[in-house]
């Protein structure tokens, strides 16, 4: 019995002992080893040296490569070979095995122990800084400074258009973006995202701009229409435009220089004062008539000034009469209308219309061709008229039932004295220059004609 107590004793003190000396193994095994349950960035590592975690961790990064992405659909590439770039952890592995105890390897069979290592990223920063300096887009010839926002009137309005936003690389912000995406391991970078383009130092969003722009607008934004009876002229932003002076505040002004010689363009192509008129005559002819002091004239000065007030209110809309120093009685172009009278000289002979419609005609008598007397050709105007009046010059004083001067002292009126009107009386027993008629016709002209109406005087064309 002592012989086989004293043979279990022996066996036992064998097994303590080769399980003391086993655990001295494994106790010296991850004395260099990670222990059993060791997972790092969810790899299983036990049992595994420090060198071998750091090898699979920290493998090259040649396989790397970053896309730049530029204006005009151009890209460029900077490689993980160019610039040696790799993975570093540095003594993140080392510092996880110092913390694992060798003598508690067992606890591993059943225990697992999860790490998270952060890799960075690491490059020859020499490289990258030569790559860079290599790119295309920081060649000098391919960087073009942008162009500012601007203002552009179209269809009358102004615009606000964006300018050239040029290709001109901010070097340093171009260089820091690239690191950065090389750090943050990705794939592409948009320069134009990361701001590596030189901005205009004015945009669209410019408040200064839309500013402008809607003090430019107020003026240019007009349309000013200038009737002329059967003729219209009219006044738009493109023209106003060229008028507009604005300074640094956007205080808008106008050159009344400019507004005052569009107004002289309009006087010269609408004014008819004291012009040479084509007029078609009662019996068929066409002779040109001068002189006279019928027509239109507009007021330049007056008009200049009113334009200007007018467009200073800004988006005016309107259709508008000029200011007229000298209006006549009917604004087209032919602008003595169908209500005038005609007076024939070389037939001595008299019509008077209103309205198109013939309201009388007959002979007259004019005055005495062969001297100063002699009626002067020409437009006029019909001044006033007056019943019951009496003509006075040297020597004389004729009373006259109708009176209606239109040439200073020449005017259209009745002479009962006279027997008889027409043919060649005018020649040697002419008036002072007056228009003498019957007594029926001169009523009937007197009762119908109005202060301004025209008075034609002509002369049949040789």
């Amino acid at each position: 019995m002592k012989k086989i107590l004293k043979g279990v004793l022996l066996g036992f003190i064998a097994v303590i002992h080769i399980a003391l000396v086993v655990n001295e193994g494994f106790i010296l095994y991850f004395m260099n080893h990670l222990c059993y349950g060791t997972h790092i960035n969810g790899i299983d590592v036990g049992g595994w040296k420090v060198s071998k975690v750091k090898a699979l961790l920290e493998e090259p990064g040649e396989d790397y490569e970053l896309t730049l992405e530029e204006r005009g659909n151009k890209e460029e590439k900077i490689l993980g070979s160019d610039i040696e770039f790799y993975y570093e952890t540095e003594n993140q592995v080392k510092n996880i095995k110092k913390e694992q105890y060798p003598y508690w390897w067992l606890q591993g069979l059943w225990k697992r122990s999860e790490y998270d290592v952060e890799v960075e990223n690491k490059y020859d920063e020499t490289l990258l800084e030569e790559k860079i300096n290599a790119l295309e887009c920081l060649v000098k010839e391919n960087n073009v400074e942008p162009e500012n926002a601007g203002l552009e009137l179209v269809n009358g309005k102004y615009e606000i258009i964006e300018g050239d936003p040029g290709s001109t690389i901010l070097k340093a912000n171009l260089t820091s973006a690239i690191k950065e995406a090389i750090e943050m391991q990705e794939e592409n970078l948009s320069l134009e995202e990361h701001e590596c383009y030189k901005l205009a130092e004015v945009t669209t969003e410019d408040e200064g701009l839309k500013a402008r722009k809607e003090a430019l607008n107020k003026y240019v934004g007009s349309v000013i229409t200038y009737d002329f009876g059967d003729r219209q002229e009219v006044l738009t932003g493109e023209t106003i435009d060229q008028w507009i002076e604005i300074d640094y505040n956007n205080n808008v002004t106008l050159n009344e220089e400019a507004v005052g010689k569009y107004v002289t363009a309009l006087a010269e192509q609408y004014d008819t004062l004291s012009g040479s008129r084509s007029f078609n005559t009662s019996v068929g002819t066409t002779v040109s008539v001068s002189g006279g002091d019928y027509g239109w004239k507009i007021d330049r000065a007056g008009e200049t000034q009113a334009l200007v007030e007018l467009l200073k209110k800004g988006n005016q809309h309107i259709t508008r009469t000029p200011v007229y120093a000298q209006e006549g009685y009917c604004r087209n172009q032919n602008d003595i209308g169908n209500s005038y009278v005609e007076i024939n000289l070389s037939r001595q002979y008299l019509w008077f219309y209103m309205d198109g419609k013939l309201m009388t005609e007959g002979s007259i008598v004019s005055g005495t061709g062969s001297n100063s007397y002699a009626t002067p050709a020409g437009t006029y105007k019909l001044d006033y008229k007056q019943a019951n009046a009496v003509l006075r010059g040297p020597g004389y004083a004729c009373p006259v039932s109708y009176w209606m001067p239109f040439n200073g002292g020449i005017g259209i009126h009745d002479a009962t004295w006279r027997g008889s009107f027409g043919g060649s009386i005018y020649m040697y027993n002419g008036s002072h220059g007056c228009i003498n008629t019957p007594l029926s016709m001169a009523k009937t002209i007197f009762g119908q004609i109005e202060k301004g109406m025209p008075i034609v005087c002509y002369h049949d064309a040789v």
